[in-house]
């Protein structure tokens, strides 16, 4: 990768965490220092970052695109159960823990840049400067919640409302409007698998929302959604 692109990542980098709210304490220069330790990468879709049980021992960050963790279960079959867009991280509980990546992680976005930095290097940093570490605390509360959320869900909801809500987080307008990546790239097998249903269920689901108003497709894939019609089918 050329020095430009590479100078231009960790510029999108810096931007991002900047912007973030967990960060907001930690010295700009303690930012600075975490960047200029970043190696950035480009991939296409399909690319694997790391496997599950895989010893990665780097944190990532996505500069832009999607990258989504990819987990087997006891059925054999794949789970996708977690997006990372722009301005995340990735790998950060292994960073802590030591111990090995739980899922497959990919990119699943037509294209994506990510920054990867070894995790001794950002641990060091976090060791000497207390509000970095606090702000990583504070994304790991972040994900914790989120999954807590997905399972309270798959409780509390049908599958037809868990469909609406995963949809919901790829539609950009209340009136019809193109989805965002990586949705229009997505099977409707992993589209049920986000929302903890099969392929079936949300081939029916999808049918019924096209129906009704909420989304259209083309050639197949979701490329357009209706955020107020799906608010009220969720």
């Amino acid at each position: 990768m050329r020095k430009e692109a590479i100078d231009a990542g960790r510029y999108a980098m810096v931007r991002g965490l900047a912007q973030d709210e967990a960060f907001r304490d930690v010295p700009a220069g303690v930012l600075q220092t975490l960047v200029d330790e970043a190696s950035i990468d480009e991939a296409s879709k399909g690319h694997v970052v790391y496997d599950a049980g895989e010893q990665w021992s780097k944190l990532g960050f996505v500069v832009d695109g999607c990258i989504a963790m990819i987990a087997q279960g006891d059925d054999a079959k794949e789970h996708l159960y977690e997006h990372t867009y722009a301005g995340q991280f990735f790998g950060v509980s292994a960073m802590f823990d030591g111990g090995p990546e739980m899922a497959r992680t990919l990119v699943v976005s037509s294209k994506a840049r990510y920054a990867t930095i070894p995790s001794d290097t950002v641990m060091s940093l976090c060791k000497q400067h207390g509000a970095l570490a606090v702000a990583f605390a504070i994304t790991l509360a972040r994900r914790l919640r989120r999954t807590t959320g997905l399972l309270a869900d798959q409780v509390n909801l049908t599958a037809q409302q868990r469909i609406a809500r995963y949809l919901l987080t790829f539609s950009t307008a209340d009136d019809m409007a193109p989805a965002s990546e990586p949705l229009p790239l997505m099977t409707q097998a992993q589209i049920g698998a986000a929302a903890g249903t099969v392929k079936d269920v949300a081939s029916r689901t999808i049918g019924m929302f096209e129906r009704e108003g909420a989304l259209k497709r083309e050639r197949g894939n979701i490329t357009w959604l209706d955020r107020s019609r799906l608010r009220e089918l969720s």
